[in-house]
């Protein structure tokens, strides 16, 4: 084994792999590789059990672990005789095991536990549970091993969020029943044990047991987690300004497990209930920012059971409410900008969701519209981080319009659906953010940027009746966006969507004529033609062109204007192109 050990020392990232020569380092994992593959398996297993006893390294720890590992996935160790040596070898590893191990130690050999317990549990060794449940109070070394285990069950057994073969499905049933049947209550009081003792005492062992549980909620009998023990604890430990973040976050997990526990849908109201009452305040904006994860499943199972039970049943009114009282947090949440606690993807399928139940608007839905749309705003909006970049649109600024760009266009169906149901609000929405931008002169890129996107998507929702007669607030929307110039017009984002949301009302002038004047001035000033930014300059020539072609006649009193400096003209061939056509 000595020799052995060298070799695999040389093979891994130790001093002695770093300082001997590439050759001698190929010799070694050559060397490796046939002692793994080509070795009788009982010899195999015995030789990694002897390295894992003796070996002071852990980098032949994790080779040996490594290479049991393999040998067992491959079905090459199948010896009654040899599988039980190895399963007595492992629970004793696992027992014994302490938390100032390497956490990479610890991840395989919960790992290569979770494997035998796939191809053994329970028909082989009943036990497995039973003989890995750390005894009471829980320990951090034993804790955590325990949660290790039950966490690679999950990853590569139990979990549901990963595509599964049929053998695997029915292994994970299996696994799945006979721990219902004999030991999960009793896992359930370890992890209550465990918060309590080691919240203080080991906030990180109590966060993976924590972990662990959470990923268990889905398929256990929820009344074990979700009851007058757990929740309370759960909410004290999210809430208390002591609780390390990773184990604030592991009991907002189990909240969110608990609320997202599939469960038929009056069952899911009184369960919503309960968790409405055991936190006072949960739709508070404060609770949003602590708890995002918990106030977003909260209100996505709360719209679901609406959407399913329907308005006019009691139950289905009661989840609506619910809904609509955490909403304040889930704003809060969307809002702000946490995308390691947030999932952007999650808030917004609950806000279309939510949004495609309203036909007809009442004034507190109305307030919630508003919020929304400042939700679409925000995750609209460019991070100030990337302006120069986007301004000289290098490579970075090209990858992130690139990534708005796809971002966007769900928010943008989000925005459409909105300007739909509440056309007016959705109004009123732009108009503030288009006077805001024009009254203060530190307006930044980002917000005018994002101020005029959505004015543009108005445009898109409207119809064209609407735009060229001005119904609603477009009629004073679109002279202030005429007369419109920017503290920060110089920016290629502000001035590329200035233009194209002018050309998107072009039809506008058709009908108010007094305002080409205007129009002419947006195109050929320096917010145009004239702007420093070349690629904008040319856009601005090419739109231009579209907004004779549309105007035509009413155009015909302003050609002198038009054609009044040759500097303007040569900015662009068309203007002559247009000039000798008679337009």
């Amino acid at each position: 084994m000595d020799d052995l050990e060298h070799v695999i020392l040389l093979a891994s990232d130790s001093p002695a792999a770093a300082a001997a020569s590439p050759s001698i380092r190929a010799e070694a994992l050559a060397f490796c590789a046939r002692a793994r593959d080509e070795s009788p398996p009982s010899s195999l297993l015995r030789l990694c059990l002897s390295g894992i006893a003796s070996s002071p390294h852990a980098q032949v720890h994790f080779w040996c672990l490594q290479s049991l590992h393999d040998a067992l996935l491959r079905r090459r160790l199948v010896l009654p005789d040899d599988l039980a040596l190895l399963r007595s070898s492992l629970l004793s590893l696992a027992v014994s095991s302490h938390a100032g191990s390497p956490p990479f130690l610890r991840n395989k050999l919960a790992q290569l536990v979770a494997l035998l317990i796939r191809l053994e549990y329970p028909h082989v060794y009943p036990s497995y549970f039973i003989d890995l449940l750390p005894p009471a109070p829980p320990q951090p070394g034993p804790t955590d091993m325990f949660a290790r285990v039950l966490i690679s069950l999950d990853d590569d057994l139990l979990s549901q969020e990963y595509p599964r073969n049929s053998g695997e499905a029915a292994d994970a049933m299996r696994v799945k029943d006979s721990m219902r049947a004999q030991c999960v209550s009793q896992i359930a009081s370890h992890w209550h044990a465990a918060a309590v003792t080691l919240r203080t005492a080991d906030p990180a062992a109590a966060a993976v047991a924590l972990d662990a549980a959470r990923r268990c909620i889905s398929w256990i009998d929820v009344g074990l987690v979700a009851n007058d023990v757990f929740v309370p604890l759960f909410f004290d430990i999210a809430m208390s300004p002591g609780s390390a973040s990773p184990l604030a976050a592991a009991a907002v997990g189990c909240l969110s497990g608990v609320a997202s526990k599939r469960m038929d849908s009056r069952a899911k109201v009184g369960l919503l209930r309960s968790l409405l009452a055991a936190q006072q305040g949960l739709g508070s904006p404060d609770n949003g920012l602590k708890m995002a994860p918990l106030v977003i499943a909260y209100a996505a199972e709360a719209l679901e059971c609406h959407s399913r039970l329907g308005p006019s049943d009691a139950d289905g009114a009661a989840a609506l409410e619910m809904l609509e009282e955490v909403l304040p947090a889930v704003f809060a949440a969307a809002e702000s900008g946490n995308d390691e606690d947030v999932d952007s993807g999650s808030v917004l399928e609950f806000l279309s969701g939510y949004v495609s139940t309203m036909k007809a608007p009442s004034e507190k839905q109305l307030g919630h519209l508003g919020r929304i749309l400042e939700v679409v705003r925000v995750q609209m909006s460019f991070d100030p981080v990337y302006r120069g970049h986007l301004d000289v649109l290098d490579k970075i600024g090209k990858e992130e319009e690139d990534l708005m760009a796809e971002q966007r266009k769900d928010l943008i169906v989000l925005f459409r659906s909105i300007c739909r149901v509440a056309p007016a609000a959705a109004q009123l929405f732009i108009s503030g953010l288009i006077v805001t931008a024009l009254s203060s002169a530190e307006a930044s890129v980002e917000d005018v940027e994002v101020a005029l996107t959505l004015f543009f998507r108005l445009g898109e929702a409207v119809g064209e009746e609407e735009i060229r007669t001005g119904a609603g607030l477009i009629g004073q929307l679109v002279p202030m966006l005429l007369t419109a110039r920017f503290s920060c017009h110089t920016h290629r984002l502000v001035a590329l969507v200035y233009l194209e949301t002018v050309t998107r009302y072009m039809k506008f002038m058709q009908e108010h004529v007094q305002y080409v004047p205007h129009l002419l001035g947006v195109f050929l000033d320096n917010r145009g033609i004239h702007h420093q930014n070349a690629h904008v300059s040319r856009r601005a020539g090419y739109l231009f062109m579209r907004a004779v072609k549309s105007l035509k006649a009413k155009l015909v009193p302003y050609l002198d204007t038009i054609l009044a400096e040759p500097a303007r003209c040569t900015k662009s061939i068309h203007f002559y192109e247009l000039a000798k056509q008679g337009y």
